[in-house]
């Protein structure tokens, strides 16, 4: 199978609630109400593979939040999946780039557009340096998806640093990361693409979520999104006592130990900084980045990694966000760890240095309220990390489940990210990182886009659309598109 398919497989949803009825279209229409949402499924069995790219168009409302599903089945075994959030078209951009034997980074540019895209783009290595600049062209409302070691980006194959790009009309982008592992399986993991015309404010951003020891281990790249250099530092806090105060924690990161990590981000770099993951036990909780006064913050990930007898098995990456209130879409099968079964797991981070109480409020995806809500106290500069069955437990929530949960602080900012586990059939626990979105963002009508989808072969595609903004109702269609601009034709379950 070329690598190219590899690069940007989608989910294979064994397991996942359906549809109730099969519809074969390039044009899936939506209609959302506040608190509500969508999910769709493609049935992957059009025959041939199909590639292209889906445009959130409205009708009705504002344009919604939404992501999607995607992974890879190899040998009958599903041994990967990631969740990309819908992106909005830019012109600039810039993402982590990585290229070694065996690590790969991809990037899928659509163009919904009615001319021809034109895009330039270059490299800068871990020492500052720019490299490799060209140009390639995509045509009218077509897409491209490659490896940057492909043709025509030719970055080679021994590579850390950035990859920076610039169009002259507005396309839709996203990036992933692929590890091949121990067993020859593709693990797929999403990259932030950052808007480098947007300033980070603010002097510290956080992650909700880092994982090290008992097989788990944690990678914190930065990337600097402008043309001078960044300053500042990271550190790792433990999850804390509830009532109390979080507090850093001891880690050896790039072979040092400490209790903070500085950083030096060369214009248009990237810096990453690994922890050991050694140790028998577990530690979990949050990492804030620190940027030095008078400077903006660089773009920030996590990628935290599951490592079991010697094979690593998943891959995930959390990006940093701040708010005080955010809606994030839940699904759950089962509480169990049967084959195909998917859990969500959320993992909410204090951003304040004073205990807060977090709650959680449950609608399904009609907008309607179930009734049920949990509360969590969480100690300042403080985590929390919980499956949603802990939450809501059956029977006061019936499963399988689909909905929105609200998570409301009721005093500083909070950080969160959805944490998809779904165990295949080896019953192996596959991990991926759903995005949040923040209910005081500003509704909007422009265009969202999902720059790559694939179908067939084995292989299918979750959408979900929900209701991301207070008070947003939404309506419209999701248009599928081929590489070539054509409609693409697929069936939904």
């Amino acid at each position: 199978m070329p690598r190219i398919v590899l690069f940007l497989i989608v989910i294979a949803a064994m397991g996942s609630p359906k549809e109730s009825f099969a519809q074969t279209t390039s044009s899936r229409s939506f209609s959302i109400t506040d608190r509500g949402g969508v999910s769709v499924v493609t049935s992957g069995d059009r025959g041939t593979l199909a590639v292209g790219y889906a445009r959130i168009q409205t009708t009705a409302g504002t344009t919604p939040a939404g992501f999607a599903v995607y992974g890879l089945r190899q040998g009958g075994v599903l041994v990967s999946e990631t969740g990309v959030p819908a992106t909005p078209l830019i012109q600039n951009g810039r993402i982590y780039a990585e290229e070694s034997a065996t690590v790969d980074t991809g990037v899928a540019i659509a163009n919904p557009n009615a001319q021809t895209a034109v895009i330039n783009f270059s490299f800068t290595d871990a020492a500052g340096s720019t490299f490799g600049s060209g140009q390639t062209t995509i045509a009218a409302n077509g897409q491209m998806a490659k490896f940057l070691s492909e043709a025509p980006f030719n970055s080679g194959r021994s590579l850390q640093g950035t990859f920076s790009f610039s169009s002259n009309v507005p396309v839709g982008v996203i990036a992933l990361r692929g590890l091949i592992n121990q067993r020859g399986e593709f693990l797929i993991t999403t990259l932030p693409v950052i808007d480098t015309s947007v300033t980070i404010s603010g002097p510290t951003s956080v992650l909700s979520h880092f994982a090290d020891g008992g097989g788990w281990k944690t990678q914190v790249v930065l990337v600097n999104p402008s043309d001078t250099t960044k300053t500042g530092s990271v550190v790792f806090f433990n999850q804390g006592l509830t009532f109390g105060s979080a507090n850093p924690i001891s880690m050896t990161v790039n072979g040092q130990g400490g209790l903070s990590f500085p950083y030096n981000i060369p214009p248009r770099g990237a810096v990453r900084l690994s922890t050991s993951g050694l140790g028998d036990a577990t530690v979990v909780g949050s990492v804030r980045i620190n940027g030095d006064p008078n400077q903006s913050l660089p773009s920030a990930i996590g990628v935290f990694s599951l490592t079991t007898a010697g094979i690593t098995v998943t891959e995930a990456g959390v990006p940093a966000l701040a708010a005080t209130s955010l809606r994030l879409y839940a699904e759950t099968t089962a509480a169990g760890n049967e084959s195909g079964a998917i859990q969500t797991g959320i993992a909410v981070s204090n951003l304040g240095s004073s205990a807060g109480s977090i709650t959680f409020e449950l609608y399904g995806l009609d907008g309607s309220f179930t009734g049920q809500t949990a509360s969590r106290q969480i100690a300042g500069n403080g985590q929390v990390a919980l499956f949603f069955h802990e939450l809501f437990p059956a029977p006061v929530v019936q499963y399988p489940f689909r909905g929105i949960v609200r998570i409301v602080s009721s005093g500083p900012e909070i950080s969160a990210v959805g944490l998809r586990g779904r165990y295949n059939e080896r019953r192996e626990f596959l991990i991926t990182t759903t995005p949040p979105s923040r209910e005081t963002g500003t509704a909007s009508t422009a265009e969202m886009v999902f720059p790559h989808i694939v179908d067939s072969g084995g292989y299918t595609t979750q959408f979900v659309l929900y209701s991301g903004i207070s008070g947003q109702t939404s309506g419209g269609n999701l248009n599928l598109f081929s590489q070539t601009g054509q409609a693409l034709v697929l069936t939904f379950q």
